[in-house]
């Protein structure tokens, strides 16, 4: 049963509402406060994530298991059109991390070289027909999911970003090993090629709620002053992204500064996370 007491949905006062690595699960409040704002034309970015999984982990224990993070979304992206799946990619078109490769006589690291971390795919296999993708060159990704589209008649689908001809998909359990990235890797073994990452959704939306709300619910909502309950969207759009991550700066620890979005720090190269951030 939703409570909607404090209830409020405002879709003219704000432009774009942006869901940046959600980590802890959704209620049905508010999952139907962002449904009704998308159904009443609010623009939404999804940077979703299903799977806790980051390079921090992995410096605390030599192996991490990532859990679900249970944002309990799956309803509603689904109904809009797409699943972020539970798993991860490795892409052997990656980004590296550095990794001790000597010591001194205290066990002090003495020296590190870079090697290609397969769980930060390099993306640049972008759709050049849309606006958001056109000229886009290489964006960088971080413990990065698949996503499904879903048949949807009311809603056209358009695939942004994907991995490389080069890819792997892992499910759960997963265990994620730092020393993984001094393997050698066979590309043949790499058979997933082009795995969706990114994808716009444009079409009218049908709200998740659409046949679930019990009368109590229905009669609060008529009780609410110049709201209508709406179970189909005018003609709307958002995207989905299966990174939260490809929306963070890196931080410089040295210098206490956030560095530029879509620069990193150990291939010392700009990627174009931000351009594919406003352009979307």
């Amino acid at each position: 049963e939703l409570n909607l007491n404090d209830f409020t949905v405002a879709p003219n006062e704000y432009d774009l509402l942006i869901v940046a690595k959600p980590t802890l699960p959704f209620d049905e409040k508010d999952k139907f406060k962002i449904d009704q704002y998308i159904t009443h034309g609010g623009k939404v970015l999804w940077f979703i994530e299903n799977l806790a999984a980051d390079i921090d982990s992995l410096k605390r224990t030599p192996v991490y298991s990532p859990k679900s993070f249970g944002l309990n979304l799956e309803d509603m992206l689904f109904k809009y059109g797409v699943r972020v799946n539970d798993n991860l990619i490795q892409d052997l078109q990656a980004n590296p991390i550095p990794l001790v490769v000597s010591v001194d006589n205290l066990g002090n690291a003495q020296q590190q070289s870079l090697f290609p971390w397969l769980y930060h795919p390099i993306l640049t296999n972008s759709n050049s027909e849309h606006p958001i993708s056109k000229n886009l060159g290489a964006v960088q990704g971080e413990f990065v999911a698949t996503i499904d589209t879903i048949r949807q008649d009311k809603v056209k689908k358009d695939i942004l970003l994907t991995s490389s001809q080069y890819t792997k998909v892992f499910y759960p359990p997963i265990k994620i090993e730092i020393n993984q990235a001094r393997a050698q890797n066979n590309p043949e073994q790499f058979k997933k090629s082009f795995q969706p990452v990114a994808v716009a959704l444009e079409g009218q939306f049908e709200s998740v709620f659409k046949n679930r709300l019990a009368a109590k619910t229905e009669a609060m909502i008529a009780s609410l002053d110049g709201f209508e309950f709406k179970e189909l969207s005018e003609p709307n759009k958002m995207v989905v992204v299966s990174d939260g991550d490809i929306i963070k700066n890196d931080y410089d620890a040295r210098n206490r500064r956030p560095l530029p979005l879509g620069y990193n720090k150990f291939a010392q190269k700009n990627f174009e996370n931000k351009t594919f951030v406003l352009n979307a």
